[in-house]
């Protein structure tokens, strides 16, 4: 069972800003291969890594669309589905994981009735929580399958400089709300 001390500890695994070497979590070349257009569904190539078959498992029970191709990672509100480069562009498999969970809370937004935010008319205080919510639900679910953590908290750092401490606690509720929502699929 997802208890609150299992959040607890999720968070207080993070590393300070000060002790991350942040970057990028993918390669900004692109592979010479044509993937432009070309989207396949990722799942199969989640159960070729033995190590996160949960995550195939969670991908399939949740139903949600994810596709690969030669783009950089977002959340596609209007086609409802996450798009991530493939697997092979990321420095590791951690951080191939770790954007696709960060993604996955985007994508939570919709399913949990949170109102999703219009990025031309969002304010920065609502693209900042929006995108706290996504990297905490990132830190959870990479606490949850046993993946080593990216550099989450340089990214919260830097999006939760613009808000209050109201507004980061609230951001954190919907974050575990997220990750329960998620979680709940596979959890034993």
């Amino acid at each position: 069972m997802l208890d609150n001390s299992f959040f607890d500890r999720a968070i207080m695994s993070l590393k300070a800003p000060g002790e991350v070497n942040w970057e990028r979590p993918y390669k900004t070349e692109r592979p010479p291969e044509k993937l432009n257009g070309d989207f396949g569904p990722l799942v199969e190539a989640l159960e070729a890594i033995p190590v996160c078959s949960g995550v195939a498992k969670l991908l399939r029970k949740i139903k949600a669309k994810v596709m690969i191709g030669n783009v950089d990672p977002h959340y596609d509100v209007l086609k409802d589905r996450i798009v991530l480069p493939h697997p092979s562009m990321f420095i590791s498999e951690e951080c191939f994981y770790h954007s696709l969970f960060h993604e996955l809370g985007h994508w939570t937004g919709k399913r949990m009735k949170r109102s999703w935010i219009d990025r031309g008319r969002a304010s920065k205080k609502e693209m900042d929580m929006e995108e706290m919510v996504a990297e905490l639900v990132a830190v959870f679910l990479c606490a949850f399958f046993g993946i080593k953590g990216y550099a989450s908290s340089v990214y919260l750092t830097v999006f939760g400089e613009n808000l209050d401490k109201f507004s980061v606690q609230y951001a954190m509720a919907l974050a575990v709300d997220a990750a329960r929502f998620l979680l709940k699929e596979v959890e034993p």
